[in-house]
């Protein structure tokens, strides 16, 4: 909940920049990738977890992102 807090702050800071509903969803999911880059890329890399786990885990933060800023850039939108 905080983390979307957070999201929601940013893409109102954003909001002018973004001109439309699909880059401000897409500049929310991208916290999904930076999220996976930052904790399951080097659990894949240095700590050897499987590929499969590692990309379910971007696959789940990517669509969870992606919806959380649906909702977000609806709201941020009206």
């Amino acid at each position: 909940m905080a983390a979307a807090l957070i999201a929601a702050f940013l893409l109102a800071q954003a909001a002018s920049s973004l001109p439309g509903f699909l880059p401000r969803v897409l500049a929310v999911a991208s916290l999904g990738l930076f999220s996976w880059l930052d904790i399951h890329a080097s659990y894949w890399n240095w700590y050897g977890f499987p590929a499969n786990f590692s990309l379910a885990a971007l696959t789940d933060g990517l669509i969870g992102w992606a919806l959380a800023g649906a909702v977000i850039a609806w709201r941020v939108g009206r």
